[in-house]
């Protein structure tokens, strides 16, 4: 409610009219987005939870790519490295962990 309020302050309502998405394609891409976890989920029961949690962290890769590769859209270099690093640090973990046999 608070920060509803900060909003109201700092931005003004619009005038313009708010966008509709067609129904079909909300509908689509409901079907898409549950297809998705269905398929993610069956995959990770090959995995111990700690590569679990990390490789759901890794979502904002693909986040990232789809934004430059469908909105065009332009981020900073700090983020291209910190996405790096991040995957990086992802494939050490893996490789680690399919060279040992710890028990979490």
């Amino acid at each position: 409610h608070i920060l509803s309020r900060i909003n109201q302050t700092v931005k003004p309502p619009s005038t313009t009219k708010a966008a509709r998405v067609p129904q079909g394609r909300f509908i689509a891409l409901s079907l898409l987005r549950s297809f998705d976890l269905a398929v993610t989920n069956s995959a990770m029961i090959y995995l111990n939870y700690p590569a679990k949690t990390l490789i759901k962290s890794c979502r904002v890769v693909f986040t990232m790519i789809l934004g430059v590769l469908i909105r065009n859209k332009r981020y900073k270099l700090r983020d291209y490295f910190a996405v790096f690093t991040l995957v990086f640090g992802l494939c050490v973990f893996l490789h680690a962990d399919s060279t040992s046999n710890a028990v979490f």
